[in-house]
């Protein structure tokens, strides 16, 4: 009785909320103030899943005592043992589906996001990633973010534009505070998600989108995520090298999808989750200790990658030898290159939570890595 009277007086004070911004407030207006408020929002959501997870990892590394420590191959099988339980047992309710899982919603759904997916993402994420399982954050974070804004607009009783409109809010400025990148969250909702390219859609998706940096910088700073600094101008005629390399990143994201789809295959018909994870647990753990690079976001490794360190290759003592052989440098990258999609795809068939856009970054990476490596 005493939650139903709650319920009530909450829809009362919504309804004259509502009465009241009929009133005074139009609906041109009332949409930028409540993208400011989704730009709120979502960016404390992403500073809390980014939080969280470095401080998981912080601390697994404090108990690694030497290069071939085996928390490499026992905390991922952790991780995502967690996340299977958090998942089954206690939510009981489906996490997976990613960016999919939005864009279903919004053709089929009504742009209607259950609610446990404004914190399911982040917990999950936050323990699969945290204790190593080689996966990115931006997936949960663009699904935490969607449902924050569907349920905003929900509560709010806003038609199905304005609530799609919210959705996009919302998702925009938690990809923006995660990358301190606005334009990034912008054009990401208006390629992804479709919204129409008008100006009473874009000044909202752009005020939402500047909120969510503007927190982000409060927070965590104004460092940017990835470091990287100009040595040589461009020179006309070094036009064939950067032709080069899109051709061979084509090829490379090309293996990405093929490898990460055939990798998941191989478990479709296994129905049972434990089997999944124990299976795909093992064959990701062993990965992760033989290149403990595989660890985790990411994020590092894809730092070095830019600015031509390739240390990041010796974390595990077995390959220190292969240090001063330039070919051999180059090998073990290209087969770390190559395991990333099958990490990331086992990660998600055990059971664990996260997105791919990181991992393809980290092989795109790696390939700029590479090449430079082949020409210089």
């Amino acid at each position: 009785m005493k939650i139903n009277k709650r319920k009530l007086r909450c829809r009362r004070l919504i309804s004259k909320f509502y009465e009241w911004r009929i009133r005074h407030i139009g609906t041109n207006q009332y949409m930028i103030l409540l993208s400011v408020l989704a730009g709120v929002i979502a960016a404390f959501i992403a500073y809390v899943l980014k939080t969280a997870t470095h401080t998981i990892s912080h601390l697994l590394e404090g108990f690694i005592d030497n290069e071939t420590s085996l928390l490499y191959f026992v905390s991922p099988l952790a991780g995502i043992l967690l996340t299977t339980i958090f998942v089954n047992y206690i939510l009981k309710r489906n996490v997976s589906g990613g960016i999919p899982r939005v864009l279903y919603s919004i053709s089929k759904e009504s742009a209607v996001i259950k609610s446990h997916n404004m914190y399911s993402s982040v917990i999950g994420s936050a323990i699969t990633v945290g204790f190593g399982g080689s996966a990115g954050l931006e997936g949960p974070t663009v699904v935490t973010g969607a449902a924050i804004g569907s349920n905003l607009g929900r509560m709010l009783h806003l038609n199905y534009k304005q609530k799609l409109l919210m959705l996009g809010c919302a998702t925009a400025a938690a990809l923006a505070a995660m990358f301190k990148a606005p334009i990034t969250g912008t054009v990401f909702v208006l390629e992804v998600f479709m919204l129409d390219l008008t100006m009473a859609s874009l000044a909202p998706l752009l005020v939402s989108s500047v909120t969510g940096v503007l927190i982000s910088y409060a927070l965590t700073g104004t460092n940017p995520l990835f470091f990287f600094r100009v040595a040589n101008n461009f020179q006309a005629h070094d036009f064939w090298v950067f032709f080069l390399l899109g051709i061979v990143c084509a090829i490379s994201s090309i293996y990405f999808t093929k490898s990460y789809i055939f990798t998941a295959g191989l478990f479709k018909k296994v129905k049972s989750i434990w089997l999944k994870f124990l299976f795909g647990g093992l064959c990701l753990a062993f990965l992760i200790f033989l290149f403990p690079a595989l660890f985790g976001e990411g994020r590092d490794t894809i730092n070095d990658c830019i600015n031509g360190d390739f240390n990041f290759l010796f974390i595990n003592g077995m390959y220190h030898n292969f240090r001063s052989n330039s070919w051999l440098v180059v090998f073990l990258l290209w087969f770390l290159l190559l395991l990333k999609p099958m990490a990331t795809s086992l990660t998600f068939v055990a059971g664990g939570i996260g997105g791919i856009f990181m991992p393809a970054l980290f092989v795109g990476a790696g390939t700029g890595l590479i090449t430079a490596l082949i020409l210089r």
